[in-house]
């Protein structure tokens, strides 16, 4: 069976991993963001913050094989981003 013509058109050829990382990518952006919504501690607040994110990464892969480039450029940004968050929160 062609990749294109699956009806969720995943961008692994194979459905069943496909369909096992989507479910992965799903609690991953969900438990990150309820246990980042419960910290108190901001940098434990900005790893489960991570976690949501490569969640929404990896569900992008998962579904879009266009995405990978912008989900790289993503995750430098967030990188960056939770480096001067992470200094400036330290300057405090």
């Amino acid at each position: 069976m062609d990749c294109c013509a699956s009806p969720l058109r995943f961008c692994l050829c194979d459905a069943k991993i496909g369909l096992r990382l989507a479910v992965i990518a799903a609690i991953n952006i969900v438990y990150g963001a309820f246990c980042s919504m419960a910290q108190t501690d901001i940098k434990r607040m900005i790893a489960y913050s991570s976690v949501n994110h490569m969640g929404m990464r990896s569900w992008d892969g998962v579904f879009k094989c266009e995405s990978i480039s912008g989900a790289a450029l993503q995750m430098i940004n967030h990188g960056v981003i939770t480096e001067l968050c992470s200094s400036w929160w330290a300057d405090l």
